[in-house]
């Protein structure tokens, strides 16, 4: 039913993408995809930042107290729940750490036991980067 109603959302996305990224391949070189990628990035990012309302319960009743006042906030039977548990928010960086530290060292562990069972890596120290200057 949905590619009876909607196929101009599923079928011009997945054929622009390519011919955009041809295009300024083919125009710019290479870097120019990750510069648009980059470019587009941030523009959605501001876009998000700028037009979608705060969600939490906490920010957007001290939003509605700065704007309509302190009596106006007390009205409200559940601001005082809401403020004695503030979000504990994690850092955007914290579940990196996961990908970081635990998948990682297994990435690399695999890519040395690839490398060393096709030959790439040499046991006597004359591996990658290490040719004599002669």
């Amino acid at each position: 039913m949905v590619l009876c109603v909607r196929p101009p959302l599923l079928v011009r996305r997945p054929v622009l993408g390519p011919l955009l990224g041809g295009f300024l391949t083919s125009a710019f070189g290479w870097r120019s995809t990750f510069a648009a990628l980059a470019a587009a990035a941030a523009v959605l990012g501001a876009l998000i930042a700028v037009a979608f309302p705060e969600t939490q319960q906490c920010m957007a009743l001290r939003r509605f107290a700065a704007q309509h006042g302190d009596a106006a906030m007390n009205r409200i039977e559940e601001a005082p729940e809401i403020l004695a548990a503030p979000p504990a928010l994690q850092p955007f960086w914290q579940p990196l750490g996961c990908v970081l530290w635990d998948v990682m060292p297994i990435c690399c562990l695999m890519m040395r036991q690839n490398c060393r069972s096709r030959g790439m890596l040499q046991h006597a120290g004359r591996g990658w980067g290490s040719a004599s200057l002669e």
